[in-house]
Formats: structure tokens, sequence, C-alpha cells
């Protein structure tokens, strides 16, 4: 090749480079700017975001079963943990469930259809039995929370199969069935959500349940009941009518009239429904005083069992009831 012609092309003038570079320094110095706001602006987003879930999870609550720790979702599941049959015998925990959360407050129970036990196992809140409308203060150790229990108690469903013959699971009315517990939940700062658990018995005696976010509507009359009186409250208000305080009186004096053969047969009864169990009986006690809050002629009885030659702690409860061809049926159990 020509020198001549790679002199030219090696040539370059001085001007020319110094223009250039200027050009490339000042293009990179405004890419980066740009990269730089760029990265701010997804930054700024991202701790929105984060300071939005870390809000969102500090109003939210969560339902678990009770036994299996199995979370309560939107989407019906079987509750493994108790069955019923045509003949309203029980077998386990129909439900019983626990909330966990952040800052709760408070939650008001409402249950429509049947009803529904509250046993703190703290022993630091007031309890119920058979009620449908309370509120529980929660506090501020969320360890506690998921030692107070709620157990729903299908006690109308369980006595119409029990105490009528020609009664089937699936002949029975939808209220029979189906059944909804509402929570109104205060949170700490405030806020306020509302959550339901829908509960519904299955043909084949299984039931479902599911948790999910709830709207009340104007219908919703259950939610508007006043609250149950919690166990440890006064019986009857003093301003009641004497009569009335003594058909009370006669009313409970009347549990204890069960003879001892009676109270037998009743043992027999519940000693033959945990052999169908998991459990292994070690002794049962007629309960006196959890019988005396009972109503419609039902027992309490108190049982202690093993599970695999393990002694379970504490003891168990067990409620029977005479149907109409006098054979005692079990209406409730569990804790």
């Amino acid at each position: 090749m020509n020198m001549d012609k790679l002199y030219c092309i090696g040539y370059i003038d001085d001007e020319l480079i110094e223009k250039a570079d200027k050009y490339i320094s000042k293009k990179k110095k405004c890419t980066f700017k740009k990269l730089t706001a760029l990265a701010a602006s997804f930054i700024t987003i991202f701790l929105i975001f984060a300071a939005l879930i870390s809000f969102k999870n500090k109003n939210t609550i969560t339902a678990y079963a009770y036994v299996t720790n199995e979370k309560i979702t939107s989407t019906a599941a079987v509750i493994k943990t108790g069955t019923i049959s045509d003949s309203g015998e029980m077998k386990g925990h129909q439900l019983i469930f626990y909330i966990l959360g952040e800052n709760i407050e408070k939650i008001r129970f409402s249950c429509k259809n049947q009803q529904l036990d509250f046993k703190d196992w703290t022993e630091k809140r007031n309890e119920y039995a058979n009620a449908q409308n309370f509120e529980i203060s929660y506090g501020n150790n969320k360890k506690e929370y998921k030692y107070l229990t709620i157990s729903w108690i299908p006690n109308k469903t369980i006595s119409e199969l029990s105490d009528n013959e020609n009664a089937k699971i699936k002949n029975l009315a939808k209220e029979l069935k189906e059944d909804i517990i509402v929570m109104e939940v205060t949170f700490k700062n405030g806020n306020t959500a509302t959550k339901a658990i829908s509960i519904s018995l299955s043909d084949n005696g299984k039931f479902l349940a599911s948790f999910s976010d709830y709207k009340i509507k104007k219908t919703d009359k259950f939610v508007r009941r006043s609250n149950d009186k919690p166990l440890n409250s006064t019986y009857i208000d003093k301003n009641e009518n004497t009569n009335k305080i003594s058909s009370i009186k006669n009313e409970r004096k009347s549990v204890y009239k069960l003879s001892k053969k009676q109270i037998k047969k009743a043992e027999i009864a519940a000693i033959r429904y945990y052999s169908k169990t998991i459990f292994t009986v070690n002794y049962i006690k007629f309960d006196k005083k959890g019988s005396a809050k009972l109503h419609g002629k039902k027992y309490q009885f108190i049982v202690n069992v093993s599970k695999e030659g393990i002694i379970q702690n504490p003891d168990r409860m067990i409620i029977l009831k005479k149907n109409r061809k006098g054979i005692w049926k079990v209406t409730n159990e569990g804790y």
C-alpha cells in the first residue's frame, strides 16, 4: 500500500479528538444521572410497597383448627377432627379453632344457627358455654392467642338426629346443615376487619369449614343480638322476680336426680363411644357442676383417657342425653 495513503489515514486533527472526548464524557454523565434517578425511583417504590405489606400484615388475622393446627383457608376443606352420624352420634371434635394475628385488641363472635363455647387456657378471661354472641379481649401478648379456643357446638343438629328416629342428615333443614360465625375484629391502631368461618355438613357426616372476609348485611340480625353472659357472671339479675329464681333453682337441682343405675348406663354409653376412637378410658366421673349449666336433660361427665399408652391432659368432657327410646346418646365431646 502507498505510504502517503497510510499517513493520511493515520492523521486525525487534535481538535476533533478533543470534541469527541467531551461528547462521550457528557453522554456518560447524562446516562449515569438517569440510571441513578431510576434506581432511586425503584427503591422508593419498593419501600412504599414493603410498608404497605407490613401495614397490611399488622391488620390481618388467620384461623387455625385446634388439635391439627391446620390453617382454615377460603377454600372449604373437611374438618378432620369430627364427624356425625344419622343417629346423631358424634365422633371427635366438630370444630375447635383459634385466631392468630398482630395487635388484636378484641374480637366479637356471632354464631348464626348453633352455639359456641369459649375456653381461655391461660385462665385470664371470662369463658362462655352454649353462647351465640360474645366479645373477647385479646391483649398485648400474642403468644396467648393460640390458647384462646372457640368450639362450635351444633346442638340443634345433634338433637334433631338423636331425638327423631326418621331424621337423616341429607333431609335436614338448611339451618341445621349450614352455619356461619362472624368475627368483628378491632385492632389496637383503631382499624377494624370483619371475617367469617362458614361451616357446612355433608350428607356423609363430615363437616367442612372456610375462612374469609365478610361484609355484614342488613339481614344479618344475628350479629346485632346482645352478648351472652359469661360462665362466671351472676346467674340471674337481682331484679328478676322470685318465682323465676325459684324455678331456675329447681331446674338446676333436678340435674342431680339421676340414679346410680342411670349414671352407670350413661358411663357405659360414654365408654362405648370412646372405644371407637383413638382413646382408652382410664376413669369417668359424673360432673354435677357442669351438668347444672346444661339444659334439655343433658348430663356431663369428666373423662381421663390415654392415647397409645400415654395419659392425656387435661381431662376430656363428654355430654350425653337420653333419646325417646331411653338410650343414652353422645351430644358433645371434647376439652
